[in-house]
């Protein structure tokens, strides 16, 4: 027994120092938790392991004083939170008493983000939150709490930031205050400050504002936490510049203020309550505004709206209501603006509308009209539009609607008239729908009932009339139509006839995707397809086929059609000319399956009475589509085309130089690839080829091109052409886009091709050229080489040249933008190049380099020479002794001159006349043999011999000799005297015979008085001209001379 009693004591010794160990080790722990760093920091991860989803990146200070939080990331099903620091300083004694005492919580930067809501599913298995009593199991007491720097992010777009707040007392008697800045969309920038106090039964708000832009709405009110929710606010505005708060309110100017209150309260899982905008008033846009409004509202399970009135009195405009929505409906309402531009900038019109609904929501009642005048916005106009409607849920009920429009445009769409009248119940009904359009006009008459959402019924009357495409009607005498928002379904064919031509359509259509719809064609106009093709294009012929598409639900779609003419006819204008092309015996043939898209077509074609057309056959195929838009840059395409052509006429539109088109064309082309990067590959033959170019008169025959394209997308081509006696050979490649890095390059290289055949201009080239184009600078280097050339310009008539200060107006237009232009050529004159024209004849020699540069002038460098040349002036003939043009690098339309020109008189008497300086600035100088004065050269270079010897037009003649030469009628040399003696005036005047010209000299003594004088060339006569400006209106002109005269002058201006 002692044994046992012993045993036991050790046994009880032993678990009591067990007991002890543990009570330590678990002291020990917990006095490690609160008063070490590595135990806090352990203490709180622990934290995060146990209270979920919440990620701790530091841990500073101790439980037993302040300690620190740094990035905490917190996650929940609402909202994702990630603190940048919090620190907290809690007094551990008072939990020995049940009490938590906080000294300070603070919480810095940060950022709070609303997750997208919940699935259905989700939301509607997450209990609603309880209104039931908030307990805290602690007494607690908070001495202070701040929050500063905190954004939130709300799933509506709305931002929250600069979020800051502070907290003291205790749950039951705290204070709060609060502000933040706020980002809505549609609204400009507002702060909000909040100052609230209370506990957790209740809280009143002592002050909250939201100020916008120097606008402030304010709300003062109380809300009750428990036993239940409620609420009793009040909210005012004041001056509230309307343009200001709204983001686009530059259209919204105004000054408007709003009293406000709302009540309710939270039972059973349902809100009542109600809202009482007692006023509002001030200007909007220019005009007074009035209004109030009262609404109580039931929200839950089943909701439901009781609207006392509406009220709003806005410049002209008028708009009122009244009544309940929820399980019944019960509203009336009427609107009335005769200035739409009031209530949508930018509109114009008027609109009103008026009228009730009843009945229930699944089944309601409408009893309404409206009506609107010059109604337009933006690119939609309508001249008017009316309409009523009155519809009654039960099936005997009433079902009557009139709704009529009068010239709509939108966009580049229009229509003349569009109405449509329902007569009748639901249990049987008539519709007349109508629409007038540029292209014709369309009558639909049916009759149906509707049960439910299902109509059905017959269409009586389908009438089309059409300028291209004639009158369509129906072929039986009705046709029955089934129809719901979900589906449609033709149970027979419908069937349109005119006079030869017919149309039959069946099908059916659901809402999931599942569709089948069949078309058969019968001699159907082409017309009708104008629309697909150029402007220019008028189409004739018949069209008859089948087109067959079908959409099965769980299937994509599937298209076959087969489409034939016989023959038909396009007429178009091509190089100025209307031209006709025919086509015949023309097969289309598309599909859309499993495998993907495919279509072929094969026809033949020509002009009009053309004994020989061409033919084109093709197909594309793009596997894997199946649908009806554009196909993306990733799919696949595979194609060929083939066409043949004896009488190549019809494509000369496509190039309008070459007329007269014939040969044999035979072309075929490959496509692959993607429609993103697609490739291509085949080879175009013109043979036996001739083609007319009217406007250099020149025929081109034996016409050999060859054109060669690879996958890589390169071009090669190679050709040879000949005209007159000459021939020319060209050769090149091309990738399938030129680019600098890559360009297209030509090479010409010909012998004496005529490349002028015109009456006043033969002339043939022999060039050696390369011809480069980057997709926006020609680039053209190399030789051309003239060896024979007949130019035999028109001459000119003798007249008055236009000064330069005149300028014809309408010769002026708008200069039209080619491609950038780079060419270093050089141009050599052959042995047999002859020049007749504006009275100079001779032969032409030298060469020429020409360079042209982008935006730049175009120069040369070289010289042309007169050889054996003469020139004829007033009947008299001039020896060409010396000519040349030079050009030294500068601009090629101001070339140097050195000419040299005479004529030997009968009494062997030498005249002449040298040219030199520029084209655009030449000195003339005159000389003779013997040495004589100027006014005798000038006569022997006009008249042929002396003064004497003079007719009576050689006096004129002088002044046109001069003109040609580039003095100016002879006044060059009496201008420059004019400057250097400060003369206004200095000219030679011819009148008569060459021996009365005279010199006239002019200057002004004062600024009314005007002197002249003038003395004869050949004789000695002398006059003497004055002119005195007495008035605006009257001159006084006196002149001495042979005659003595006075004259007064009198003005009158237009207008006067």
């Amino acid at each position: 027994m002692l044994m046992k009693i012993a045993t036991l004591r050790r046994l009880g010794l032993r678990l009591l120092i067990v007991a002890l160990a543990g009570v330590a080790l678990v002291a020990g722990l917990a006095l490690f938790a609160i008063f070490t760093a590595p135990g806090t920091r352990l203490a709180v991860s622990a934290l995060d392991r146990i209270a979920g989803p919440v990620d701790i990146g530091k841990v500073d200070g101790t439980l037993a004083g302040a300690f620190e939080l740094n990035d905490v990331v917190v996650e929940t099903a609402r909202f994702d939170a990630r603190l940048e620091r919090i620190y907290l300083n809690v007094q551990l004694r008072p939990l020995l008493s049940s009490r938590l005492s906080i000294d300070s919580v603070h919480i810095e930067g940060g950022r709070i983000v609303e997750r997208a809501p919940a699935s259905a599913e989700t939301s509607e298995a997450s209990p609603a939150p309880s209104a039931g009593p908030i307990e805290l199991p602690l007494d607690t007491r908070i001495a202070g709490a701040r929050i500063e720097s905190l954004a939130i992010e709300l799933q509506n777009g709305t931002r929250i930031t600069r979020l800051a707040a502070s907290l003291q007392g205790r749950p039951n008697r705290f204070a709060f205050d609060g502000s933040a800045r706020i980002l809505a969309p549609g609204v400009a920038p507002g702060h909000l400050t909040l100052s609230l106090t209370g506990g957790l039964d209740s809280v009143r708000i002592s002050r909250a504002t939201l100020e916008i832009e120097g606008n402030r709405v304010t709300a003062r009110g109380s809300a009750a936490l428990r036993p239940r929710l409620a609420w009793d606010l009040a909210l005012s505005a004041d001056s509230i510049d309307s343009s200001a708060i709204l983001r686009d309110g530059v259209d919204w100017p105004g000054m408007v203020s709003a009293r406000a209150t709302t009540r309710g309260v939270r039972e059973e899982n349902r809100w009542r309550g109600a809202i009482q905008l007692d006023t509002v008033f001030g200007t909007l846009r220019g005009r007074g505004m009035a209004g109030h409004t009262s609404v109580g509202f039931e929200l839950g399970s089943e909701s439901s709206f009781a609207i006392d009135t509406v009220y709003l009195d806005w410049g002209d405009a008028r708009v009122s209501g009244r009544g309940v929505a929820g399980d019944r409906l019960d509203f009336s309402f009427r609107a009335d603006v005769p200035h739409l531009s009031l209530a949508l900038p930018g509109a114009s019109g008027s609109f009103r509308t008026w009228g009730t609904t009843g009945g229930s929501p699944s089944a309601p009642r409408f009893d309404a009209a409206f009506a609107g005048y010059g109604l337009s916005y933006r690119q939609a106009r309508i001249d008017s539009v009316s309409g009523t409607i009155d519809a009654r849920p039960d099936l005997a009920g009433v079902l009557s609607l009139d709704v009529a429009v009068a010239g709509a445009e939108w966009g580049e769409r229009s229509i003349r008239k569009a109405s449509i009248e329902v007569e009748g119940s639901r249990a049987q009904h008539t519709i007349d729908a109508q629409l007038g359009h540029g292209e014709g006009d369309l009558r639909i008459e049916a009759a149906g009932t509707l049960r439910g959402k299902i109509w059905r019924g017959q269409i009586h009357r389908l009438q089309l009339a059409t300028a291209r495409a004639g009158d369509w009607q129906l072929a039986d005498d009705s046709t029955a139509l089934v129809a719901s928002p979900d589906s449609a379904r033709l149970p027979d064919d419908l069937c349109l006839v005119s006079i030869d031509s017919h149309l039959c359509v069946t099908g059916y259509w659901h809402r999931d995707a599942n569709w089948r719809i069949a078309t058969a064609l019968s001699e159907l106009p082409l017309a009708l397809t104008e629309q697909l093709t150029p402007a220019s294009w008028s189409l004739s012929g018949r069209l008859s086929g089948d087109v067959i598409g079908r959409k099965p639900a769980d299937g994509p779609i599937q298209l076959d059609a087969t489409l034939r003419s016989d023959r038909g006819l396009v007429s178009y204008v091509g190089d100025g000319q209307a031209r006709e092309l025919v086509f015949q015996d023309g097969e289309l043939q598309a599909s859309i399956g499993a495998e993907g898209a495919g279509a072929s077509v094969d026809l033949k074609l020509g002009f009009a009475g053309a004994a020989a057309p061409g033919t084109v056959s093709a197909y594309l195929e793009l596997p894997g589509y199946h649908g009806f838009g554009p196909p993306g840059d990733d799919q696949a395409i595979s194609g060929r085309l083939d066409l043949h052509l004896e009488d190549p006429g019809i494509l000369e539109s496509a190039v309008p130089p070459l007329q007269d088109l014939s040969g044999r064309i035979d072309l075929f082309l490959l496509a692959g690839g993607t429609m993103g990067q697609p490739r291509f590959r085949g080879q175009l033959d013109w043979e036996a080829g001739r083609a007319r170019l009217p406007e250099l008169g020149v025929e081109l025959v034996g016409i050999h091109l060859s054109a060669i394209g690879e996958e890589s997308g390169l071009l090669t081509v190679e050709g040879t052409v000949r005209s007159g006696d000459g021939q020319l050979t060209f050769s090149g490649e091309s990738p399938l886009t030129p680019s600098p890095d890559a360009p297209a390059t030509l090479w010409f290289r010909g012998d004496r091709f005529r490349a002028v055949n015109k009456s006043e201009v033969q002339l043939d080239a022999s060039p050696d050229l390369e011809v480069a184009w980057d997709g926006n600078l020609l680039d053209i280097e190399g030789d051309v080489e003239i060896p024979h050339a007949r130019i035999e310009l028109s001459e000119s008539t003798q007249g008055v040249p236009v000064s330069e200060d005149v300028v014809f107006v309408d010769s002026i237009a708008a200069e039209e933008t080619g491609p950038e232009l780079a060419a270093t050529v050089r141009l050599a004159l052959g042995d047999d190049v002859q020049f007749s024209g504006f009275g100079l004849t001779g032969k032409l020699e030298g060469s020429v380099k020409v360079v042209e540069e982008p935006q730049g002038p175009t120069t040369g460098t070289g010289e042309v020479l007169i050889v054996d040349g003469s020139y004829q002036i007033y009947g008299q003939e001039l020896t060409v002794d010396t000519g040349r043009v030079i050009l030294a690098g500068g601009p090629i339309d101001n070339p140097g001159l050195d000419v040299r020109a005479f004529r030997v008189a009968k009494d062997s008497v030498v005249a002449g006349v040298i040219v030199r300086g520029t084209l655009n600035a030449p000195v003339i100088t005159l000389f003779s043999d013997p040495s004589m004065s100027r006014q005798r050269i000038l006569a022997y270079l006009v008249a042929g011999g002396s003064v004497g010897t003079a007719t009576a037009s050689d006096g004129g003649g002088i002044a046109g000799f001069l003109t040609k030469l580039g003095v100016k009628a002879g006044n060059t040399l009496t201008e420059t005297i004019a400057a250097d003696l400060n003369l206004e005036e200095a000219r030679i005047k011819t009148e008569g015979s060459l021996s009365t010209a005279s010199v006239i000299a002019g200057k002004y003594l004062s600024p009314r008085l005007y002197v002249s004088a003038g003395i004869g060339i050949f004789d000695p006569d002398k006059s003497l001209q004055l002119r005195y400006l007495l008035t605006n209106q009257f001159t006084l002109l006196a002149e001495t001379g042979d005659e003595t005269s006075a004259d007064i002058l009198f003005q009158i201006e237009p207008g006067e």
